[in-house]
């Protein structure tokens, strides 16, 4: 089905770029230095795309308090919060983190914790990626889900054009789906 806008929210990552508002279909909503209740209050505003880029620590992540300090948020409450958002329309979570970095064991804890919220689908980095792939990977994710295409059918395009842009890379493959099992979320889909 084809989403008459895309509601993509951005977790502290802005990519810079006056285009990105411009885009058909995709209203951007960037939350540089991040609050906790700046990440509620844009859960709650219906996104379909939540991207956050940041730090992670073993109980979650670490968002920014209105004094530019580290803001812990636990599990639990990013739970809540994502559990919430997907009652109203979260599709996807996108997470390039430095747990994914240096400790998979403990991003695998975290995104089957976000995936047992009914969310269909988790997009982790595991690895650095240049900025210029991500950002180029984030368009062409957005634009692909606005015109219709499911999460699944829109990572592997976005996978192909960094492919084919950016031949000589392989960092590419960092870029990892992560689906819900269909038993525990019927209602889930990559559609």
């Amino acid at each position: 089905p084809v989403v008459e806008q895309l509601r993509f929210v951005s977790v502290p990552w802005n990519s810079g770029d006056a285009r990105d508002d411009q885009l058909t279909g995709i209203r951007y909503q960037s939350l540089a230095h991040a609050s906790r209740n700046e990440l509620a209050h844009a859960l709650r505003q219906s996104p379909h795309v939540l991207h956050f880029s940041g730090f992670g620590h073993e109980a979650g992540w670490l968002l920014e308090s209105p004094l530019l300090e580290p803001e812990p948020v636990d599990l639990d409450w990013l739970r809540m919060q994502v559990e919430a958002a997907v009652g109203k329309g979260l599709r996807l979570v996108l997470v390039n983190d430095s747990v994914g970095l240096l400790q998979p064991a403990l991003a695998e804890q975290h995104h089957r914790a976000l995936l047992g919220t009914g969310l269909a689908a988790l997009i982790r980095i595991r690895g650095r990626l240049a900025r210029l792939r991500e950002q180029d990977y984030l368009r062409t994710l957005g634009q692909s889900m606005a015109g219709g295409f499911g999460v699944f059918e829109s990572h592997v395009n976005s996978l192909r054009r960094l492919h084919r842009r950016f031949e000589e890379g392989w960092d590419w493959s960092f870029l990892q789906l992560h689906a819900a099992a269909p038993a525990d979320h019927a209602g889930a889909t990559l559609d």
